[in-house]
């Protein structure tokens, strides 16, 4: 966590528990949970044993201090664990193309939860959730690989960071995937 971010702001969000054999751990299927966020932007369907965090975070930085609000989702055990990062009500640090996007994504999102160097790999488009957006991948100097993505639906502007150890990640990106293609907008 970055040290001029601030405490998180701790909130609580809804969790309806759905006995299905959706995707869980790598190797065992777990029972899924639709998580909603409090103020209602959001579900994702996440698998039942993945601990969660969600809250606000103030980034300070580039001259001025902007909030956002996030959800964490995390594989049981220790860290680095397979995790979801979704940061939504996204504050505008300036005019965004197509050009730029993933990079300004990349940007404060590395801001807000990366604590080692990052590599970029290789990006391009990508759908989910039946949204258009975009996507940027990475390498950190912690032995972690994952993908930053970028999506604008009508009222909503979201990062999606997906990550998972690099020796597991070929293994979890999928899995990661079918996790934020659950993702509905409210």
């Amino acid at each position: 966590m970055d040290p001029d971010a601030g405490p998180p702001d701790h909130t609580h969000a809804t969790w309806t528990p759905r006995p299905t054999h959706t995707v869980g751990t790598g190797r065992h299927p777990a029972a899924s949970a639709i998580f909603t966020t409090t103020d209602g932007v959001f579900t994702l369907k996440v698998p039942a044993n993945f601990t969660s965090q969600a809250g606000q975070r103030q980034l300070v930085g580039a001259g001025a201090e902007r909030q956002m609000s996030y959800a964490a989702f995390s594989a049981p055990g220790t860290a680095p664990q397979p995790a979801i990062f979704v940061f939504y009500k996204w504050p505008n640090s300036g005019p965004i193309s197509n050009d730029n996007a993933w990079e300004q994504a990349y940007a404060v999102a590395s801001l807000a939860v990366k604590v080692c160097p990052v590599t970029l790999t290789t990006g391009g488009s990508i759908d989910i959730g039946g949204e258009n957006g975009k996507y940027i991948g990475y390498e950190d100097g912690c032995g972690v690989a994952g993908r930053v993505n970028r999506f604008c639906a009508p009222g909503h502007e979201l990062r999606l960071l997906i990550e998972a150890p690099k020796q597991l990640w070929k293994e979890w990106r999928p899995i990661l995937r079918d996790i934020i293609g659950t993702l509905q907008f409210e």
